[in-house]
């Protein structure tokens, strides 16, 4: 009767209460033992009282695991900037950096990295080769830059910091030409490819650009064209230059045999708006060899933004006479004038470089200019 007695009064009182069990009861913290703890409120009545369970609250890292809130910033890996889709025609692309501090007038260009890299043309041992990028202003002969070159990579990490200086008036024509070459192990460079940033996009900019951008590859495939290796060294207290011609390749075969056809160079030197050629030399007649192996100089170089050098190979018209020698293409080395893409580089990098030697291939056109 006694336990009946008490279960009544519990009802009457509005607390259900289990016998043994303690509305108060707490852990050791002092907080409530269970989660879904129970409060005890006073009503207006006294005596009455009822419970009050504690709201659910979440903390954040429950927060976190819920469906569509995950924290992207918890997967970020900078590799996984490298996995992306190629589009047909892919040659590689090239991350890099740009600052322009305004107060200096000083663009700070870092290249990071290139990831697949690609040569229409590579080695016979099919392995990867070296390669470096070269970094100019596209209306600047002067302002010349290169990084380290990289061994037996198509990934290469660069991390280099160039600096340029260009006037605030200046930036919105100017054009960053970065190039990536690709060395096989006979030491010939190749242009992989070139990204082409214009500064203007800079104006709007005060703190570093993380950039990346597709190569774009040179136009055409004049793989199958003649080539010639052409060194070129500027003396400028001679006001001189002297051209190497080192050796050539894929030069065409007689149509009755697979023997090359008997080839010579004939260079000639230009100056002026109209191109007036004032000087004008060409090599030893070479056949079943393809090296030359010889230079010629050019004086009186006064000025090298109204200077041309250009190169032909002639078709050796064996035993008729030189009237019939036929030319099988040419290329134009100079400023931006006259030349373009990898004859402006050449010329360029001499300019900014004298007494050295800047050794190129060059692809012969047909028709050049």
């Amino acid at each position: 009767m006694s336990g009946f007695r008490a279960l009544s009064a519990g009802i009457g009182s509005g607390v259900f209460q289990m016998p043994g069990a303690r509305l108060d009861e707490q852990d050791e913290d002092g907080e409530d033992a269970s989660p879904m703890a129970t409060t005890r409120s006073s009503g207006a009545a006294a005596g009455s009282a009822w419970i009050t369970p504690k709201k659910y609250s979440p903390t954040h890292q429950m927060k976190s695991r819920a469906l569509g809130q995950l924290d992207p910033s918890l997967y970020l890996n900078e590799d996984a900037e490298e996995l992306y889709e190629h589009a047909p025609g892919h040659v590689g692309r090239l991350w890099f950096v740009l600052n322009y501090t305004l107060e200096v007038e000083q663009l700070a260009v870092t290249v990071r990295k290139a990831r697949n890299l690609r040569v229409r043309k590579e080695a016979s041992s099919g392995q990867p080769g070296d390669c470096y990028v070269r970094l100019a202003m596209e209306n600047d002969d002067r302002r010349v830059h290169t990084t380290s070159v990289k061994k037996k990579t198509n990934n290469p990490n660069f991390d280099e910091k160039f600096c340029f200086q260009i006037a605030t008036a200046s930036l919105e024509s100017q054009t960053l030409l970065m190039t990536v070459f690709h060395v096989d192990k006979q030491k010939r460079q190749k242009a992989i490819g070139h990204v082409a940033y214009p500064l203007r996009e800079l104006l709007s900019v005060d703190k570093d650009c993380r950039i990346f951008r597709d190569l774009d590859s040179e136009a055409g495939d004049t793989s199958q064209n003649p080539e010639v290796k052409i060194g070129l060294t500027y003396h400028a207290q001679l006001e001189r230059i002297t051209v190497v011609l080192h050796e050539c390749r894929n030069l065409p075969t007689k149509s009755d045999t697979d023997e090359c056809i008997e080839v010579y160079l004939r260079v000639s030197m230009h100056t002026g708006l109209q191109g007036k050629e004032v000087k004008s030399k060409r090599t030893e007649t070479v056949g079943h060899s393809s090296a030359f192996n010889q230079s010629l100089i050019f004086n009186r170089v006064a000025d090298l933004s109204q200077t041309i050098i250009k190169v032909t190979m002639m078709h050796h018209a064996t035993g008729i006479g030189s009237l019939f020698d036929k030319p099988l293409g040419s290329v134009v080395l100079g400023c931006e004038l006259f030349a373009k893409r990898r004859e402006l580089e050449h010329w360029r990098e001499m300019s900014a470089n004298p007494e050295q030697t800047i050794t190129y291939w060059h692809s012969l056109c047909a028709a050049a200019v």
